[in-house]
């Protein structure tokens, strides 16, 4: 993955992440959320071959369709995660 590719994902999780610390989110999402955390982690990765970009990506489409009535602004860095994966050819 190339680093200013990388480095966007990273920012959009670490706001993503701040966004949810408070959030009223069920015991399901949080784990989804933390799964998606580490397949994103793994994904980029220089040497890692354990993760498949399509159940990262996959992972990522679930969460912002959980978020997009009750949290806006968690589905909007989704949005934004999505789209940096799928411009990097995930």
């Amino acid at each position: 993955m190339p680093h200013d590719s990388s480095e966007t994902v990273k920012q959009l999780l670490r706001k993503l992440d701040d966004e949810m610390q408070n959030a009223d989110i069920d015991a399901e999402t949080r784990m989804l959320m933390r799964k998606l955390d580490v397949d994103l982690r793994k994904l980029m990765a220089p040497d890692t071959s354990s993760t498949t970009p399509e159940s990262t990506l996959d992972h990522a489409k679930l969460l912002q369709a959980r978020f997009s009535t009750n949290h806006p602004v968690a589905e909007r860095f989704l949005a934004e995660v999505i789209n940096a994966l799928v411009k990097m050819g995930v």
